[in-house]
Order: C-alpha cells, then sequence, then structure tokens
C-alpha cells in the first residue's frame, strides 16, 4: 500500500552510516532516503508510485530521457546494492569484509490502474532502518539540491557525528586518515592524488553543504611527520549553523589575542616561547639545523660550537615570529617576508 501521508524524515542507525560502506549514486540516494522516510513500523517493503519516482529523478537536474528507461535503470541498479563493514575474521593478515543486500526484491504491480514499485527490505537492513537505538534524521527535503553522491554521503556522515555530542558540545570534532575516509565512500582504488580527491570529494562537500543545509563544517588537514606534502588525516568540525561556526573562530581568535598580549607584556624568553608554542618552536629549530646542515656542507671543514651557533638560530627565528606576530613591534616588509618564508610556508 501507499503510505497515507508522505513522510520527508529518514531516520537510520548512526551505526550503518558510520561504519559501513555504501556506494549509490545522488538519484539512488535520494530514492533510498524517499524510501526510508517512509518504511511503516512492523513493515519490510514500501511501495510507491512512478510518477513519485520521475519526481524524485528530476530532482538533480540533469537530462530527463525515457521515463521507463529511466525507472527501470533505477530500480535494477538499486536491487544490486549492498553494504559491507570490516569483520574480525582474517585471511593472509587482513580483515575479511562481510557484505549484505540492501533489498530483498523490487516488484512492479499495478493497482487501481495505477502503476507502482514495491521495494521490499531484506532482514539484514531493517533493524538499521525500525530497530533505532542511536540514529540520524535526514529531511529530504534538505537534501534535494545536492547533486553529487558523495555531498549526500558526507552530510549523512556529518549528521550522524554531531548528533552524538549536539547536546552537551557547541561544535563536534573528529578525524579520519585518507584512507579511512576513502574506504568508507568506496574509494580505495581512485583518486591516488590527495588534491583530486579534495576537488571532487571534499570542495564539492563543503559547497553543496555549507549555507545550504542545517549544519556548517570546517576542514583542516594533519601532515605526515615524515612527509611535510603527504596528507595524514583530515580534521572535521561541524556545528550547527555557519553564525555557530563564525562565534567560535572569533573566540578562537580573541583567546589568541589575549594570550599574545601577555606573553607580549613579559617580552621575549625562549623558554617562555618554547612552551607557549611548541610548533612554531619545532618549525623554527627544522629550519635552523637544516641551514646549518647547508653552511658545514659549503664550508667542508668542522664548525667549533655548531650546536650554540643553531641554538642561537633558533632563538632568532623564534624572536623573528614574537616581534612580528605576538608583540608587532617590527613590521617591516622584508622581515615580513622572512617570517612567511621561514613559518607560512612550512605550517
Amino acid at each position: 500500500m501507499l503510505p497515507d501521508r508522505y513522510r520527508n524524515i529518514a531516520r537510520i542507525e548512526n551505526d550503518l552510516v558510520l561504519n559501513y560502506q555504501y556506494v549509490f549514486s545522488a538519484r539512488e540516494q535520494k530514492t533510498m532516503l524517499s524510501l526510508i522516510a517512509n518504511l511503516e513500523t512492523g513493515s519490510d517493503s514500501v511501495t510507491i508510485s512512478t510518477k513519485d519516482i520521475e519526481n524524485i529523478l528530476k530532482d538533480d537536474d540533469k537530462k530527463w530521457g525515457n521515463a521507463y528507461n529511466q525507472i527501470t535503470d533505477l530500480y535494477k541498479s538499486l536491487l544490486g546494492k549492498k553494504f559491507y563493514h570490516k569483520t574480525n575474521v582474517s585471511y593472509k593478515g587482513s580483515r575479511l569484509d562481510a557484505g549484505y543486500n540492501w533489498f530483498q526484491s523490487i516488484v512492479p504491480i499495478e493497482e487501481n490502474g495505477r502503476t507502482l514499485i514495491r521495494f521490499r527490505f531484506s532482514q539484514d537492513t531493517l533493524p538499521f532502518l525500525l530497530k533505532l537505538k542511536e540514529y540520524v534524521q535526514i529531511n529530504t527535503l534538505e537534501v534535494k539540491h545536492m547533486k553529487s553522491a558523495f555531498s549526500l554521503r558526507f552530510f549523512q556522515l556529518l549528521k550522524a557525528r554531531r548528533n552524538r555530542t549536539k547536546e552537551h558540545a557547541d561544535y563536534t570534532e573528529f578525524s579520519y586518515t585518507v584512507e579511512e575516509l576513502k574506504a568508507l565512500f568506496g574509494l580505495e582504488n581512485k583518486y591516488p592524488r590527495f588534491n583530486n580527491f579534495r576537488q571532487k570529494v571534499l570542495d564539492v562537500a563543503l559547497s553543496e553543504i555549507n549555507g545550504k543545509t542545517s549544519i556548517f563544517f570546517k576542514l583542516a588537514f594533519q601532515y605526515q611527520k615524515s612527509r611535510e606534502k603527504k596528507i595524514e588525516s583530515i580534521h572535521f568540525k561541524v556545528f550547527d549553523s555557519e553564525m555557530d561556526a563564525l562565534a567560535h573562530e572569533r573566540q578562537l581568535q580573541l583567546d589568541f589575542e589575549a594570550k599574545n598580549k601577555k606573553l607580549a607584556q613579559k617580552g621575549f624568553s625562549i623558554e617562555v616561547f618554547k612552551k607557549a608554542y611548541p610548533k612554531i618552536y619545532k618549525i623554527a629549530k627544522k629550519k635552523a639545523i637544516q641551514e646549518m646542515a647547508i653552511i658545514k656542507t659549503q664550508c667542508n671543514l668542522p664548525i667549533p660550537n655548531l650546536d650554540d651557533m643553531t641554538n642561537n638560530h633558533i632563538k632568532g627565528y623564534c624572536k623573528l615570529y614574537f616581534d612580528c606576530k605576538i608583540a608587532q613591534t617590527n613590521k617591516f616588509p622584508e622581515v615580513m617576508a622572512e617570517l612567511k618564508r621561514v613559518f607560512e610556508t612550512a605550517i
């Protein structure tokens, strides 16, 4: 039977969203969310009209072709969709995946002169949709504008993460390695270059989610210690609105300025600076050691008091940062250029 009242809120168990891999096109995801939103408690299937399916397919503004082909292609594709998760069972040192079908059957039927499609979920899927403990709610109207399948999947992931801490935190933060995120999205063998992954997945999700949905998120990248240009993980901050994100950034800036003011009043001390800004000190130390190594190679002779010279070099870089960024006593263009060269390109 068709639902008495068409509903727009899909409820999905967090465990499925956060820990299982599933891959859909944008059209398939929008159809799935509509089906889940209209799944009745105690039922295993949803029956919708071909007209409703047409409306879903037309939402993404893609070129609309033959309605028969579009609908049959959609439900045949959905019938083959699966979801996976890693098990604790290993074979030759690698953990094996468990796989499940989303649907048991998808069958066209006629009722009162109307053509309908009955989507029957598999018994493996139903617990994630009906026996809910901790779940995410997705409004199908909120994601209608999204054209990217990755944006739709990202939205579910971010909403599920945010819901876990929403009651007791102003924002939610978490990290994924690039490999973890690609595995979750079914992209293990795609986008070997991070820049392509960022452009095709992350940047598109930012543009389709931020400012257009009920959440707002920011990204930061963590580089591998051994290779400065190799991204190791992606850090996320998820807010309930753009205003919340701006307020958070403003507070961080105020805290940073207060910290700098207090430090500036005390004057420069390498020991105090080292504790207050360990990351900057680390960069200064690395740069100083590299440059002293070059000098040593060019001289081709032993350099007396090399350690003292290196320490003075480190102190000089830290003092430069202190003057320009903290005490703000030196704003000459050439000094600012040196500061950028040493620090900003390395951060």
